[in-house]
């Protein structure tokens, strides 16, 4: 038997209208989602968004500043902590006086993911370079001129004056004979000024004067020494003595009351040695010889 169906009038029409409604939904929501993207990718560009200032020091005062990853000449608001507000470019350059400052930048990027302008910032601390000499008399005509200023790394080169010249740090020792010296200093730089330079002048009398000087307030020897020297003061009172290796550092530290004091030396490292003697009145220095010989 064979049987013949039909479906009732009426019923095809809404079946074909809901998958019409179906599938105009997916062309309508598939065009949104190609807009929002499209949307999305021209808000967020296509590159790295800037996240940081580029300093370079050109010298002590000046600095330079640069934002990269931004479009050549855009136009960038520069606060530099100093004073009003410059226009310019995505690099610009700028002297500075001594102190801290604030740097913002602020710009429109299309690169980055937001509505609006970008902001950086970024502290600096601004220190003049400067040179000066100073000089410690240690005996007769010997000399230990100071270099002092900033920054300290580099080499110093010496012109003392009698026709030694010496590349050294910033401590120099130097023995003259009687006259009037300047001694000179300079260094160059690229982080300061292209050199920077520095004189004093120093004033050596008959080589004798110091050491009459000296052994009228306090006499040390002998010198070589080899196991005692003996340190005679030759005035009333209480005095301190220090001596010094040849590096800096401090041996003894003692106060003097009696007029002579023996220091045991057999157990030092032969070398120069530096005894420095101080009371109300005086400070003088002088070197010693300690020696195995």
């Amino acid at each position: 038997m064979r049987l013949n169906v039909t479906a009732p009038r009426g019923s095809q029409r809404p079946i074909a209208f809901t998958e019409y409604l179906r599938f105009m939904f997916k062309i309508v929501i598939s065009l949104l989602l190609l807009i929002n993207g499209s949307y999305l990718h021209a808000q967020s560009g296509t590159g790295i968004c800037p996240d940081s200032i580029i300093i370079f020091q050109l010298n002590d005062l000046e600095f330079d500043f640069t934002i990269e990853g931004i479009d050549d000449g855009e136009t960038v608001q520069w606060d530099f902590g100093d004073g009003p507000v410059v226009v310019g470019t995505e690099n610009e350059q700028h002297v500075f006086s001594e102190g801290t400052f604030l740097i913002t930048a602020i710009f429109m990027d299309a690169d980055c993911p937001w509505d609006g302008p970008t902001v950086l910032s970024v502290e600096i601390a601004v220190t003049p370079c400067w040179l000066s000499l100073s000089y410690v008399q240690r005996n007769e005509g010997l000399f230990t001129f100071t270099a002092t200023g900033f920054p300290e790394v580099y080499p110093m080169y010496w012109e003392m004056g009698d026709g030694t010249q010496i590349v050294e740090t910033w401590v120099v020792d130097h023995q003259y004979a009687p006259g009037i010296y300047e001694a000179c200093a300079w260094v160059v730089t690229s982080f300061c000024y292209d050199t920077m330079y520095a004189c004093i002048e120093v004033t050596i009398n008959d080589v004798g004067t110091f050491d009459r000087e000296y052994n009228q307030v306090v006499n040390i020897y002998p010198s070589p020494a080899n196991e005692f020297i003996t340190i005679e003061k030759t005035h009333g009172g209480i005095g301190v003595v220090e001596i010094f290796d040849i590096y800096g550092q401090r041996i003894i530290a003692e106060k003097l009351s009696d007029h002579l004091t023996r220091v045991e030396v057999s157990s030092w490292p032969p070398g120069l040695y530096s005894v420095r003697y101080s009371n109300d009145r005086h400070k003088l220095s002088r070197k010693i010889l300690i020696s195995r010989e």
